[in-house]
C-alpha cells in the first residue's frame, strides 16, 4: 500500500487521477466518485504482463486529498 497527499480539492484529484490512468494505457473498469474508489486494469501487451490496480481517494482536513494504491495484482496470462 502506498499513499500520497495532494493539496488540491477532492473533485480535481479524482478527475485528474482518471485522466492519468487513461493516459498510462489502463482501462478503468469501475469508478465511484461518492466512495472514492477507482479500479483499472492494463490491456494486453506482449512486452508487459497485464495487471490490475485499485485506488482509494479520500478528502482530508484543510482541503487536502489522499490517494492510496490499495491493490496491485498481476493477472495470469494463460
Amino acid at each position: 500500500m502506498k499513499s500520497t497527499v495532494f493539496q488540491y480539492p477532492y473533485n480535481k484529484v479524482f478527475r485528474r487521477t482518471r485522466g492519468v490512468l487513461s493516459r498510462l494505457g489502463l482501462r478503468i473498469t469501475s469508478q465511484d466518485e461518492g466512495s472514492g474508489n477507482i479500479t483499472a486494469e492494463s490491456t494486453f501487451s506482449l512486452i508487459h504482463s497485464p495487471f490490475r490496480v485499485d485506488l482509494t481517494i479520500e478528502e482530508m482536513e484543510n482541503h487536502d486529498t489522499r490517494v492510496t494504491v490499495t491493490g496491485l495484482s498481476g493477472k495470469r496470462q494463460f
